[in-house]
């Protein structure tokens, strides 16, 4: 079995049993924070526009390549359930060395890929608490591709959180009216044909701050960080 397989294997697994990865599904709307399977269908869509920027050094043996990632893609997400959310997304990637001999060259290429989210626990309501509202545990898995002139770019990212949120009950239309802070575990593979993530960069923490505007639009900003990889992202999101 291939290392980025074994990968996928393991985070998957992980993730099912804990349900017996800057995101979360149904929960976001929260006119009804108690969460509970039973408690009705909140089935619904989700169409979101994300971003990132990120450094990764990729090993092949003694041989280490730095490369500098800019993404930007489309998500469309469907609310299987109160707790799980499939997706899919496209977008355009590039791919740069920034060096003194090629002065930041790049390399551009479509991205496509597929994932979910989880949630995996929900609190209810704590109205004894001035600063925490709720709080959640939050899991996700994807898959993303491209394909650059250098090399195809495989990327297998999974990410298990625990966030605590504050609804602020604010009339105002600009100020959210729940913001939170989450961090939590993170795992990011590159298989770029030759080249792979290290184990010292393949394993890290992630941050970030969630936002929720008038119930339905939410934002997420955040980062990842690894030994010597950076990741700096942020999401913006309609649900309906």
């Amino acid at each position: 079995m291939s290392k980025s397989t074994w990968i996928a294997a393991s985070a998957i697994a992980a993730i099912m049993t804990s349900a017996s990865f800057a995101v979360t599904p149904s929960s976001r709307d929260t006119g009804n924070l108690d969460f509970g399977l039973l408690e009705g269908d909140l089935s619904g869509w989700h169409l979101a526009v994300y971003g990132a920027g990120a450094t990764r050094n990729l090993e092949n043996g003694d041989d280490v390549i730095e490369r500098d990632l800019t993404r930007v893609n489309v998500v469309i997400g469907y609310d299987l359930t109160r707790w799980i959310t499939v997706y899919g997304l496209a977008g355009g990637a590039d791919l740069s060395e920034d060096t003194e001999w090629n002065d930041d060259e790049s390399d551009t290429s479509a991205v496509w890929g597929v994932g979910l989210w989880a949630n995996l626990i929900q609190s209810e309501q704590l109205p004894l608490m001035d600063t925490i509202t709720s709080y959640r545990l939050t899991s996700g898995l994807e898959y993303s591709y491209a394909g650059f002139d250098e090399f195809g770019w495989t990327q297998i990212d999974g990410f298990l959180t625990l966030g605590f949120m504050n609804e602020l009950r604010s009339s105002s239309r600009i100020f959210p009216e729940v913001i939170g802070v989450f961090a939590g575990p993170v795992l990011s593979y590159v298989d770029a044909e030759d080249y792979e993530s290290g184990s010292d960069n393949m394993f890290g923490l992630t941050v970030g701050l969630d936002m929720v505007f008038v119930r339905n639009f939410y934002a997420v900003g955040g980062a990842d960080l690894f030994a010597d990889d950076t990741v700096a992202y942020g999401m913006a999101g309609l649900r309906f």
